[in-house]
């Protein structure tokens, strides 16, 4: 699971597509424990076949934990909507974790 640290910022890029074109994009992300929420909003720009990116920015505000995409409400430029649940996930740290103790280079026994 990826995790990110206060400072990090996350990007969701969806593929989508609609004949009317794609407008606004929209998702929300849960972290179970608290019930804080991360939301993230992205635009189309009206075209049929587009990647949408979707950041926020981490900030220490932002509650740590494991945080699931509860949905994501993806617009055409008519106003239709389709809710889709995407199983995305990823984990928020205060900081940025080590990788346990020292490393071993070498050693000699004399």
């Amino acid at each position: 699971m990826r995790t990110y640290t206060v400072g990090d910022t996350i990007t969701l890029e969806l593929d989508l597509r609609d004949s009317s074109g794609v407008s606004r994009v929209d998702a929300l992300f849960r972290e179970d424990a608290s019930g804080r929420v991360i939301s993230m909003h992205g635009d189309g720009g009206g075209e049929k076949e587009v990647t949408v990116r979707l950041e926020v920015e981490l900030t220490d505000e932002t509650f740590p934990g494991e945080y699931r995409c509860r949905f994501v409400d993806a617009y055409n430029t008519r106003g239709g909507k389709d809710t889709h649940h995407p199983d995305i996930r990823f984990r928020v740290q205060m900081f940025p974790a080590e990788g346990g103790g020292p490393e071993l280079v070498e050693w000699r026994l004399s």
